[in-house]
């Protein structure tokens, strides 16, 4: 669509809403607050853009840092709610698993059923929105939206005064932002280190 993020070179251009290198992060912050963690299983919809069939874009960094910590990767496709329970229930019949929910409209629009779904079986899970923290969920790293909506704003903003988009480089992501739920760490046992308490955006108590 674009000829480099640097140059777009035509009519297109804009903030990138996904980062594919959160995929190691999302593994580090669950082995950090879980250290028991040995299985690790991605939460996705593969019928999505950034997904895929094997877990897409963010497949390689979470294989990566799977890899240097020493955890199994499980791939866990989901395409309708039920799937949702069946792939909870299945890492709840071995001890020491761990979720990462991925970012799209489909783990959102069902991030109730998911919360509840890790606190019946009692797996850690870490989640690319707050909005699944502030729904139960443990912990969620990911991209601060708010600030690349103010971003497109002044975008927009040029291009109206007679910028050109092929002049406006495609910019990624550079805010990110981490909420931890105190309240469900203590419900699952987990003891969260004060280094990551203090390194957070919001605590939920």
């Amino acid at each position: 669509m674009v000829e480099s993020f640097s140059r777009p070179g035509g009519n297109i251009t804009g903030f990138t809403n996904f980062e594919a290198t959160m995929g190691s992060k999302w593994v580090e912050l669950l082995r950090e607050v879980a250290p028991s963690v040995k299985r690790v299983a991605m939460l996705f919809n593969p019928t999505t853009a950034n997904a895929g069939a094997s877990g897409g874009v963010y497949l390689p960094s979470v294989k990566a840092a799977a890899g240097v910590l020493g955890l199994e990767l499980v791939v866990s496709p989901v395409s309708d709610p039920a799937d949702i329970d069946r792939a909870f229930a299945a890492m709840a019949e071995s001890p020491d698993g761990g979720f990462i929910v991925m970012p799209n409209v489909f783990t959102a629009a069902n991030r109730e059923r998911i919360v509840a779904q890790a606190a019946r079986f009692r797996i850690p899970t870490v989640y690319p929105l707050p909005l699944f923290v502030t729904a139960g969920g443990l912990m969620s790293y990911g991209i601060d939206y708010g600030d690349q909506f103010r971003l497109a704003a002044s975008y927009a903003d040029r291009i109206l005064k007679g910028g050109k988009a092929a002049d406006l480089p495609v910019q990624q992501p550079t805010k990110f932002e981490l909420v931890i739920n105190r309240k469900t760490a203590k419900a699952l046992g987990l003891s969260v280190p004060q280094t990551l308490l203090a390194s957070a955006d919001e605590v939920i108590e």
